[in-house]
């Protein structure tokens, strides 16, 4: 069998035969996944793919499903994101560029200081589980935080 149909077949695509038909179509000789992404965002598999009845009439639709899914949806793209966020300070003020931690604790998002003591409760919903990388100090405005959120768009809850 055709190594380059295989990884089509394992990527999730569901017809053998319109797999081989693509790949032989294409003279495809991708040999790993990569090769494969990198296949499938080709200007040539645009064009062939463009085509009413390619990989076969049959296939169409499971054909355009399947290419779809290698496109990352915009809220799973990471980028650098910018917030200031309201804190309410349980005491005074930490120095501005003081580096704090944000924690769920007991389902409210709160601020923390580097060394865990509760500093203040945030004045937003974040999210449980964002996926992303967050560095938050201490904003020049009192009563706020600066937050560099390196992630797609998850961070707060909705």
């Amino acid at each position: 069998m055709n190594r380059s149909a295989s990884l089509l077949i394992q990527a999730g695509f569901n017809s053998r035969i319109a797999a081989i038909k693509a790949v032989t179509d294409m003279a495809a000789t991708f040999t790993s996944g990569h090769e494969l992404r990198l296949w499938l965002n080709s200007e040539a598999v645009a064009v062939w793919g463009a085509l009413a009845n390619w990989p076969t009439a049959e296939t169409k639709a499971m054909w355009i499903e399947f290419t779809q899914s290698f496109i990352p949806s915009s809220d799973r793209i990471w980028t650098e994101r910018r917030y200031s966020v309201g804190v309410a300070w349980y005491g005074a003020s930490p120095p501005p560029s003081t580096p704090v931690r944000l924690h769920h604790l007991s389902g409210q998002p709160i601020v923390l200081s580097a060394d865990g003591l509760p500093l203040g409760a945030l004045q937003a919903t974040l999210s449980a589980d964002p996926c992303g990388l967050v560095r938050a100090t201490v904003s020049q405005e009192i009563d706020k935080i600066d937050l560099i959120y390196l992630g797609s768009d998850d961070l707060w809850q909705v």
